[in-house]
């Protein structure tokens, strides 16, 4: 199974990324600093900039996911173990 994913970043830009199977999504999701994005987005606001909620999107044909991490999210694969909660 191949996901293609972006991160969507606070200040609007995404980045797409090669397709990976779960355990890589999972890897993607663990591995980003979701709180650095979220303190970014309240400076970018702060400072009365154009600004978005950060989140990652998950793509499988014509299925598709996102989230962002203010939501309660947990990823898990045999080896990778992530849950986050940011409020």
């Amino acid at each position: 199974m191949n996901l293609r994913y972006w991160i969507q970043r606070a200040d609007l830009s995404v980045t797409d990324f090669p397709p990976v199977d779960a355990e890589g999504a999972c890897r993607a999701y663990a591995a980003h600093n979701w709180r650095a994005e979220l303190r970014w987005r309240e400076e970018l606001d702060h400072k009365r900039k154009e600004q978005c909620q950060p989140g990652i999107g998950l793509c499988m044909g014509r299925n598709h996911l996102q989230s962002d991490p203010r939501q309660t999210m947990s990823c898990s694969s045999n080896t990778v173990k992530k849950e986050s909660s940011w409020d």
